[in-house]
């Protein structure tokens, strides 16, 4: 059933004139609804259609485990599109996760990892702006026994230093309950996980000695092997 019958919902996530959804239009071409609890986000957390999000180009849609809605706005400077033309958008689970993923950090989800489909499953979070970039957190690719930020098994981290990489599995459980994340002395990571001989390594910016660099211009790496 669609997300705005969960008999759950609250009286006051109800939005303009007591409305459960709406109908959005730019243009002739640029019609759609948005509706349920990705309506209740997008009015109450994102500024609906002139905040950063922007008009949707989509209706919600249904896919596997959750729904979705596309949003034309706030899209990476590299100008690469999403599905239909989005820039961003909203995904559910259920009443109590929903979650927008917008910028660079989208497009590198959708391009790179097929969104909710992949590896690094639904967000669990938003975008969150931390010291020197931001971060978003998956339920996907989990290695015990914490999880992340938000239950997130994994997270994709951006900034204008060392770009849009995502971290998952064993390595981000050790990344972010080690050693603090992209916060801690580690830093960002400068590359996604890689396969190597028997395992796998991240490498991240912080943590150098003197001025010399590794691969990817890292000054520290996490490795995962074997047990």
């Amino acid at each position: 059933r669609d997300l705005h019958s969960f008999p759950t919902r609250r009286s006051s996530d109800l939005g303009p004139f007591d409305s459960g959804s709406a109908i959005y239009a730019n243009s002739v071409n640029n019609v759609h609804a948005v509706q349920g609890c990705i309506y209740t986000k997008y009015w109450r957390d994102e500024g609906e259609a002139t905040g950063q999000l922007g008009f949707p180009t989509s209706d919600e849609q249904v896919i596997p485990g959750g729904w979705v809605s596309y949003f034309q706005g706030n899209g990476c400077t590299s100008g690469e599109r999403g599905p239909s033309s989005s820039g961003s958008a909203i995904y559910a689970t259920s009443v109590s996760n929903v979650h927008s993923v917008r910028g660079c950090i989208y497009t590198k989800y959708w391009r790179d990892h097929n969104g909710p489909a992949g590896i690094l499953g639904f967000p669990v979070t938003d975008e969150l702006p931390i010291a020197g970039g931001w971060a978003s957190y998956f339920q996907g690719a989990f290695c015990g026994p914490e999880p992340g930020p938000g239950g997130s098994g994994s997270g994709i981290f951006a900034s204008g230093a060392t770009g849009v990489h995502s971290v998952k599995g064993c390595i981000f459980t050790s990344y972010v309950r080690d050693h603090g994340g992209p916060a801690g002395h580690l830093g960002f990571p400068t590359s996604d996980e890689i396969p190597i001989t028997a395992g796998a390594v991240s490498y991240f910016a912080d943590n150098p000695c003197g001025s010399w660099r590794g691969p990817f211009n890292s000054a520290s790496a996490i490795y995962a092997g074997p047990g």
